[in-house]
This record gives structure tokens, sequence and C-alpha cells, in this order.
């Protein structure tokens, strides 16, 4: 057999040669990882470095990290990260509740009344603290 002959291929129905025309595409993958390269890439070949100070400066919790800190430190950042977490945590159960609402049948309601009602005393002694005010 020569190199010139066409290969063949077996379809469900029928053999037929595989020719540059009917050749089948390149996996989804391989194209991906191409286009994924070329998107990350290019940005760096393309892009002017122009480095200053500030780009090159760490940034936490918008605070000036130069600055020498004198007095109390606050943690309203902090707070209110950890707020966030918690009430993420929340939703996170309950689409997995909601989900599952067929299944569970009147347990898995009682159960998640008992559940947001705790998550609700939470918030509401957090609120009457006064943790979500920001001074």
């Amino acid at each position: 057999m020569s190199s010139d002959s066409p290969t063949w291929s077996r379809g469900r129905w029928c053999a037929r040669p595989i020719t540059p025309r009917n050749r089948p595409p390149p996996p989804r993958t391989a194209q991906a990882a191409v286009v994924g390269g070329a998107l990350i890439g290019l940005p760096h070949l393309l892009a002017p470095r122009r480095l200053t100070p500030v780009k090159e400066e760490p940034f936490e919790c918008g605070k000036d990290p130069i600055q020498i800190t004198e007095g109390r430190f606050a943690i309203k950042f902090s707070t209110i990260g950890i707020f966030f977490i918690i009430f993420d945590i929340e939703i996170f159960f309950v689409i997995l509740w909601a989900l599952l609402f067929n299944q569970l049948g009147w347990f898995g309601f009682v159960e998640m009344l008992v559940f947001l009602g705790i998550l609700m005393l939470g918030f509401l002694y957090i609120w009457r603290k006064g943790g979500f005010e920001w001074e």
C-alpha cells in the first residue's frame, strides 16, 4: 500500500476513505488548550510592560502597608468576611435542600426550618449588637 492511497474508516453504516476533505476535526480538548493558551499568552507578548511602585505594592484590605499603625486596628474587614462565609455556607445548604426537597418530605422541611431559624437568631443577635454597622 503506498502512502498516497487513502486510509479507510468504518463508520456506522458504510466504509469510506479518509481524505483531507472529510477528516474528523481535532479533539475538542486540544482546541480548547490552543485557544486557552493563546488567550493567556498573547497579552504577555503584546502588552506593554510598565511597572510602577504602585503596581508592585501588595494589596491587603485597603490599608497602606507602609504606614505604621498606632492605636487599635479595626477588625471590621474580618468581621464582614466571616459573616459572608457563614451566610454563603447557608446558601449552599439551602440549595442542596431545594434540590432534594421532594425526596426529603416533611422531615427535611422541618429540619430546614430549624436550621434557618437558628441562623436567623444568630443574624438578629449580630444585628442587635451592631455587627453590621460601619463606623
